[in-house]
């Protein structure tokens, strides 16, 4: 069994005055069949034969997440949030996002 911690880091000092993100995006999501995906930090990602101008967001354990690179790869226009899986062989399975985990900042 996994135990995760909540630790709250002690900062001296202060932030600089930011403003939110319009859209943000998600640092993980879980998708509907339970799979996790991490967001994607760098590194030379392929193209997808049938959609060559997507690029890759989200890194999971069996595909990655891909879509237009307007976005972040989660299509919101309904209450539950969507993505393309794009799988090894190139087939491209759109999917459920269940959970959506955000980082934000206590004030």
């Amino acid at each position: 069994m996994t135990e995760h911690e909540l630790v709250r880091v002690r900062y001296r000092g202060s932030y600089p005055s930011v403003s939110a993100p319009e859209q943000p995006s998600p640092q993980a999501l879980r998708l509907a069949h339970g799979q996790r995906c991490t967001l994607r930090v760098g590194g030379a990602w392929g193209t997808v034969p049938r959609h060559p101008r997507w690029v890759g967001f989200y890194s999971c354990a069996d595909g990655s997440v891909y879509g237009p690179p307007e976005g972040d790869g989660i299509d919101r226009t309904d209450a539950a949030w969507r993505v393309h899986l794009v799988h090894a062989d190139n087939s491209v399975a759109r999917r459920s996002v269940r959970t959506a985990y955000l980082v934000g900042t206590a004030g």
